[in-house]
């Protein structure tokens, strides 16, 4: 059960990300990108509350009273709604990035890169093996986006913009 709380932590932490993330991208002056991104990661985000959602209330003590092949398609739906938004969050905040020049091009192109393999991922339906929904290309997929947030928000932490960090003026009276 810790782990739903967790779970619930991570997307806080993750809306303070993408709040900081599409700051970032408004101040470069990539306002449109910006708002692609946000749309993509308040998506991805809601798709995280649904599939928590269902998760908590099927392991709470609804799992005896449903057949396992309904329980498989409930979480399943997780694996068909991420990939369109994540790939939307990363290639627009990579494409941006790479525009502006707010962290390296090896970075963006990273994010291109992920943005695709995700894409494509989200299209893998074969019956089984590493094209299935549940095999190893989707999976490699995430993989992709969890490296890419942990760097980005590496580099938006050690290159603060001057908007990020004011400096404290004394109070007059």
């Amino acid at each position: 059960k810790a782990h739903r709380n967790l779970t619930g932590l991570a997307l806080v932490f993750f809306l303070f990300f993408l709040g900081s993330l599409v700051s970032r991208l408004r101040a470069a002056g990539e306002a449109r990108l910006a708002t692609v991104a946000l749309g993509g990661g308040l998506v991805t985000a809601g798709v995280w509350v649904g599939w928590m959602s269902l998760e908590a209330s099927l392991t709470w003590d609804l799992v005896n009273d449903v057949p396992a092949g309904d329980v498989k398609v409930l979480l399943g739906t997780a694996d068909f709604g991420f990939p369109i938004p994540l790939a939307t969050l990363v290639g627009a905040t990579s494409i941006a990035a790479w525009r502006s020049r707010i962290w390296p091009t090896w970075l963006s192109m990273i994010g291109m890169f992920s943005a695709v393999w995700i894409v494509v991922g989200g299209a893998a339906l074969m019956g089984d093996g590493f094209f299935s929904p549940h095999g190893g290309y989707r999976l490699v997929g995430f993989l992709l986006f969890f490296v890419w947030l942990l760097l980005a928000a590496i580099f938006m932490l050690v290159r603060p913009t001057e908007d990020e960090n004011p400096v404290a003026v004394p109070a007059t009276m």
